[in-house]
């Protein structure tokens, strides 16, 4: 939030070196060194967490001290340090001057630190992913025991296969498209345009503010209404590309490349959980066999009575209907045996797949359980047998 505000007063035209700028560094700076102790503390509490897993399934010693050495040993800590830790600390900036085409182009220092806070939007995803999974009772035994890694992965599968995924993948959506715009605007503004932040003698050159691509020549103005950048980030997501508004750097074209290729991506997650939303359930599959089945019986009724019409006429020697001069007698048999096969269908098999193993497994579990009471039954009646005092058999339930 820091960040952004440096950069929207410095778009407004608020100098690098003013009060308030040094002021929103030094509350960046701070807010920066608390998230990496975070991180790090986060790093800790999992370490320890895979230790405490270790002893539990595996024997492991749990009496060791954790050693830091241990915890900083891994990439993806100094990935996310590298991530979160570059800022922009109080007193210090700069300007970035780029060619793009034959046009010149400034940044700030504020800008493209900015940018780079802005991947910090990441790190609630471990706050939803412990929310995801905190109702799930004994999971870490049920993961140990599963051999499955109840992680993000599962988190998101998990997301994805609830009524809710929908909503989640709006709200998704919705935060690609308002970071991608304000990306895309920051990408999109020169430094040379506003006045505060001029410095640079190359901003006095024709080729910073008249600029010509693919050969048309344009005065190159700042626009600096987020709105307009993010509806240029929600026609680029949709894939459509209205041409209202088009890049004119390569930062530009680089967000509008990532922005269409996450559309993609979000169009496909949607379809995926709209078509594991719209199967049928296993109740469902069974009971809509059982309505097959009852249709196939409502066909033979019908067919029967065809068959039978037609063979009455032909037998009285009767005037056929314009219908059943149509009719083939070899077809008409064929699709009766059809449907009376299909009416001969068990309730049983009309259960889905899910509902036969249900059932099985129930049976096989009520014969283990009637095996063991006739087995406990029969070491009974053996242990009175040779103690001399006969004992009057019980007949198995």
């Amino acid at each position: 939030a820091c960040a952004v505000a440096q950069n929207e007063l410095l778009i407004r035209g608020e100098s690098p070196s003013a009060g308030v700028m040094e002021g929103l560094k030094g509350v960046n700076s701070a807010l920066t060194l608390a998230c990496l102790a975070s991180i790090l503390y986060c790093y800790h509490l999992s370490a320890a967490l895979h230790r405490l897993e270790a002893h539990i399934h595996r024997g492991a010693e749990l009496h060791v001290p954790l050693s830091w050495a241990q915890v900083l040993g891994k990439r993806r800590l100094w990935a996310e340090i590298l991530v979160c830790g570059v800022h922009l600390p109080p007193y210090i900036t700069f300007e970035i001057g780029t060619t793009n085409l034959t046009n010149f182009m400034l940044y700030r220092g504020e800008t493209v630190l900015c940018a780079v806070n802005l991947l910090r939007v990441y790190l609630p995803w471990r706050v939803i992913r412990d929310c995801m999974l905190a109702d799930l009772p004994r999971r870490y035994t049920v993961a140990a025991f599963a051999n499955v890694e109840l992680g993000s992965s599962f988190a998101i599968k998990r997301m994805l296969n609830s009524w809710f995924s929908l909503l989640y993948l709006a709200a998704l959506w919705a935060l690609l498209v308002v970071l991608g715009g304000y990306l895309f605007r920051s990408a999109e503004i020169t430094a040379c345009q506003i006045a505060a932040s001029a410095t640079d003698a190359r901003c006095q050159q024709a080729e910073a503010s008249s600029w010509r691509i693919y050969g048309v020549e344009f005065e190159k103005a700042n626009d600096v209404y987020l709105e307009n950048a993010v509806w240029f980030s929600f026609v680029s997501t949709m894939t459509v590309g209205y041409g209202d508004i088009i890049p004119t750097t390569h930062s530009g074209r680089a967000v509008a490349g990532v922005a269409a290729v996450a559309g993609i991506v979000m169009a496909s997650l949607v379809t995926a959980s709209l078509s594991t939303l719209i199967q049928w359930t296993p109740d469902e599959q069974s009971g809509m066999g059982v309505l097959v089945r009852e249709q196939a019986r409502q066909r033979l009724s019908v067919a029967a009575a065809n068959i039978l019409a037609l063979w009455w006429r032909r037998r009285m020697q009767r005037p056929l209907s314009r219908r059943q001069k149509r009719m083939d007698l070899y077809e008409m048999r064929r699709e009766f045996i059809e449907v009376q096969s299909s009416t001969q269908t068990e309730i049983e098999d009309c259960a889905s797949t899910t509902t036969k193993i249900e059932h099985v497994g129930r049976r096989a579990k009520q014969i283990q359980e009637q095996l063991q009471r006739i087995a406990s039954l029969l070491a009974a009646n053996e242990g009175e047998r040779r103690l001399g005092r006969p004992r009057a058999p019980s007949a198995p339930p």
